[in-house]
């Protein structure tokens, strides 16, 4: 049994969720118009969806607190339209799932069986938009990848980004918001993933001590990792 708890602050919606529902086997839905019943519904009831509607109520540190006060549950979003940067943080926040109300219903069963199956759902144009949102970085941002891909700390980056430590720690922190994402290591990730970062393949030739002949040992302030260093080095050469 899939048991639904669904906040809608307008009971038509409630009911046309219910009737869509209906014919679902095994599928228990419960419907609450404010947040005040919600809070109370979790209390009482471990619910496997929770489905939110976004109202005037809902800002988006609910749905963080949502999440988090139900860990046992999976969230979905299910609304009118949807604000890319609103989607983005959602999903970062734990949101399992986002649909729009307008589509058929045939894709909100789909999406509450993924969703209840523990996988991830994104409408196509929304999954787009993020993607898109992410590919509008400066070159200082994009050199910032290629060293975190590297696996450079913020000393070693701040040395060859000629940068302060202090403003090598505020462009990370810009970057996880604009890439939403949650910490350096999924940052590194990305950035191994980008076009003109460096392959996967070269840590591995530059770990064994086998670096390129043609690159010297950068000349820095402070000791810096020549392992690391070398490696971003070669990622800025072949980005050129």
């Amino acid at each position: 049994m899939v048991h639904i708890l669904a906040y809608l602050d307008e009971p038509p919606l409630a009911a046309g969720l219910k009737a869509i529902l209906a014919s679902q086997q095994d599928t228990e839905v419960h419907c609450v118009e404010s947040l005040s019943a919600l809070w109370s519904a979790v209390e009482v009831e471990t619910p496997d969806i929770i489905i939110l509607s976004l109202t005037p109520e809902v800002s988006l540190q609910t749905i963080r607190t949502v999440v988090k006060s139900t860990p046992q549950s999976k969230v979905i979003l299910w609304l009118r339209c949807i604000d890319p940067a609103i989607g983005g943080e959602s999903i970062r926040a734990g949101v399992r799932g986002i649909l729009r109300r307008t589509l058929p219903n045939e894709l909100l069963v789909r999406c509450i069986q993924k969703v209840s199956a523990g996988e991830l759902w994104i409408e196509k144009s929304l999954a787009n938009q993020l993607l898109q949102s992410r590919t509008h970085l400066t070159a200082r941002e994009y050199d910032l990848l290629n060293a975190l891909a590297c696996g450079l700390r913020n000393k070693e980056i701040a040395v060859l980004l000629h940068l302060t430590e202090a403003s090598v720690k505020i462009y990370v922190s810009r970057l996880l918001r604009k890439l939403s994402l949650k910490d350096r290591f999924e940052l590194a990730l990305y950035g191994l993933k980008q076009n003109g970062t460096l392959p996967l393949d070269q840590p591995a030739l530059l770990l064994m001590g086998t670096p390129p002949a043609r690159f010297d040992e950068p000349k820095v302030a402070y000791p810096v990792s020549m392992e690391r260093a070398r490696q971003y080095r070669v990622s800025k050469t072949r980005s050129a």
